[in-house]
């Protein structure tokens, strides 16, 4: 009987052991792919220049979607690391890029802008005055009747002010297709332009929130 129960002891032991390699085994701890960029929105001169983006990984990652005139230096990586992204002088209208940096099944995205020709002075004073307009934020509405003010500084330039900014901001101006487009070196995750009587603003704030307004002069 006593032989009995040690064999039987020694077997429920076996098993426990058994089975706890095996959940060890099963259950993992790798970290899921992750991947995230330090600018996801950059704004490049219409003279041309260049601008570090740092990428945060904890695997291999790839960069893609870059056009003709937007050079990415470099094009892969692993784990923490920056990219430069470049280019020449545009004489034509501003021009746009989206470009997406995966890592596994981990994907961020970069959106790159740069500026076109100067705008005429006889275009420059189309976007002088105060606008109104909705400002959202995502699905919600922060505000139906919110107000910018620009005011002109020279025939290329303008100062604009408006609540989410800290202080009134200067913008440069430049022509693009059927709009003058808006640029500040230290804001480049602003987007904005005037399209006629319309000023449209996409702003992805310090707080990592995308601001989105519509408004008409």
């Amino acid at each position: 009987m006593k032989m009995k129960k040690f064999l039987l002891s020694s077997l429920v032991l076996l098993m426990g052991s058994m089975l706890s390699v095996s959940l060890t085994s099963c259950g993992g701890d790798d970290d899921p792919d992750n991947v995230a960029v330090g600018s996801p929105m950059v704004s490049l001169s219409q003279t041309g220049g260049s601008q570090s983006i740092a990428i945060t990984s904890n695997t291999n990652w790839t960069v893609s979607g870059a056009p003709s005139w937007l050079m990415v230096s470099p094009m892969t990586g692993s784990g923490n690391g920056t990219i430069t992204v470049s280019a020449s002088e545009n004489t034509e209208s501003a021009r746009t890029a989206s470009l997406t940096v995966q890592a596994g099944s981990a994907m961020a995205t970069i959106q790159v802008t740069q500026l076109g020709k100067p705008v005429p002075s006889s275009l420059a004073d189309q976007v002088i005055g105060t606008y109104v307009g909705r400002l959202t934020y995502g699905d919600e509405v922060l505000e139906d009747a919110y107000p910018i003010i620009v005011t002109k500084l020279s025939d290329t330039a303008v100062n604009v002010t408006a609540a989410f900014f800290d202080t009134p901001q200067n913008f440069n101006l430049s022509q693009g297709v059927n709009q003058i487009e808006f640029s500040n070196s230290t804001l480049a995750n602003i987007k904005m332009y005037v399209t006629g009587n319309t000023m449209i603003v996409n702003y992805l704030s310090a707080g990592g929130y995308m601001l989105s307004y519509t408004g008409v002069k």
